[in-house]
């Protein structure tokens, strides 16, 4: 959605409604589910340390990087201290909560 709206031709560029929606869904998303107020282990119960430590954050900083004149300097610092959260070290992935492991390959270069 975001690559539509920022990418001139398509029929969403500069949309005002798509930037609305999806700016409303990443605050929904940073109070919700992906924030620094909530806990590592509340997600835990998922086994998926990928997508707290290197997913989300991919696509965060990609839609941050292309709406960045849109967003607030409270939007950006929620969404970075959110990123900063689940991932407080990136040569380190979370096997389990409290447990850790190198970061090696594709997962090292995609967490840094």
């Amino acid at each position: 959605m975001t690559y539509a709206y920022a990418t001139e031709g398509t029929s969403l560029y500069q949309n005002p409604l798509l930037k609305n929606d999806i700016i409303s869904a990443l605050d929904w998303m940073n109070i919700d589910w992906y924030s620094a107020a909530e806990p590592y282990s509340a997600h835990s119960a998922t086994n998926n340390w990928y997508q707290w430590e290197i997913g989300s954050p991919l696509h965060l900083t990609d839609i941050m990087a292309l709406l960045y004149n849109d967003l607030t300097s409270a939007q950006i610092a929620n969404y970075c201290d959110a990123m900063d959260h689940f991932n407080p070290d990136p040569g380190l992935f979370m096997t389990s909560v409290g447990n850790s492991t190198a970061a090696t390959g594709a997962n090292l270069a995609w967490k840094v």
